[in-house]
């Protein structure tokens, strides 16, 4: 792609995005609704597993973890809520 062209531009969507997105489209595919538990559900194993990996680490705040360790675990008391120990 030429600079300045935007024709055959692909933006980048990580690995994580599209097990999402694949999620979604099978369930409209299903004619299903898209709520989030069945997007939930639909994820596979793999998908919880990477997203406790090192990218997914605070860096300047600005990653899942910690700053939703709260959000995502309500019923785990703080000292249970590592990531680390969730994964």
């Amino acid at each position: 792609v030429s600079k300045g062209s935007r024709k055959g531009f692909k933006p980048w969507t990580s690995y994580h995005e599209n097990m999402v997105k694949k999620s979604k489209n099978k369930l409209y595919k299903e004619k299903k609704n898209q709520s989030a538990d069945r997007i939930i559900a639909e994820l596979m194993f793999g998908f919880w597993v990477d997203i406790f990996t090192k990218p997914y680490h605070n860096i300047n705040n600005e990653r899942l973890w910690p700053n939703l360790e709260a959000d995502v675990f309500p019923n785990l008391s703080p000292s249970e809520r590592d990531h680390s120990e969730i994964y």
